[in-house]
């Protein structure tokens, strides 16, 4: 089997620990050593505006879609909450 590349999304300054479904269906957020979660845009492979800086490593990341939030795990043991909608 052959693999072709489609898009390199770079961006973060340290290893990406894990990846959810983004804002839109063309899009996914990323959480990184650097301490920042993102969210690219598939068809581009750009970055879109959302940006989050942590405090720690977010080592998983799950958006609930239908109640509008992002659930961010740390190596601490903490889960976040964030509203997307504010």
């Amino acid at each position: 089997m052959q693999a072709t590349i489609v898009h390199r999304l770079t961006g973060h300054a340290g290893p990406i620990y894990c990846l959810a479904y983004g804002l839109k269906a063309h899009t996914i957020f990323s959480g990184s050593a650097d301490r920042f979660v993102a969210e690219w845009d598939l068809e581009t492979g750009l970055p879109s505006s959302f940006s989050i800086k942590l405090q720690t490593i977010p080592y998983s990341i799950l958006h609930l879609q239908e109640r509008k939030l992002l659930l961010i795990g740390n190596g601490q043991g903490e889960v976040h909450w964030i509203d997307l909608v504010s």
